[in-house]
């Protein structure tokens, strides 16, 4: 009752292969290891919800590096067509601005921080009055 009818108590001749008889109770003995692996795992509650963690991570992780590239490719071209829609007196401008910036990032650090400062300023003022 309840026992495995498989090869149980199966009787060994004389005639049966000893070393077949050693290759089946090798390969038992892996499958036992097996079962025994899987039965621990799934007795050890701490390492299945570290392993479902660390699947959740490794998800979020890849849909935010997807996102991101998304994110860029969408920047890249509507900065591209921003660029092409304006005269070109405005992309020399542009330009222009750019390349002053990138030889003097502090002068523009230093005025991005006053806009930022007045800004701040105005909006404190606003919700006082």
């Amino acid at each position: 009752m309840g026992e495995d009818q498989r090869d149980v108590g199966a009787q060994v001749t004389g005639a049966d292969d000893p070393e077949a008889i050693r290759a089946k109770i090798e390969d038992t003995r892996e499958e036992l290891g097996d079962t025994v692996a899987a039965l621990s795992y799934k007795t050890d509650v701490k390492a299945r919800t570290r392993d479902k963690v660390e699947d959740a991570r490794a998800t979020v992780t890849e849909k935010v590096e997807n996102a991101r590239a998304t994110a860029g490719a969408k920047a890249n071209e509507l900065a591209t067509k921003a660029q092409d829609a304006m005269p070109a007196a405005a992309q020399e401008r542009v330009a222009d601005a750019s390349r002053r910036m990138r030889r003097q990032p502090g002068r523009a650090i230093a005025v991005v921080g006053a806009v930022l400062g007045t800004l701040l300023l105005i909006v404190r003022r606003r919700r006082r009055g």
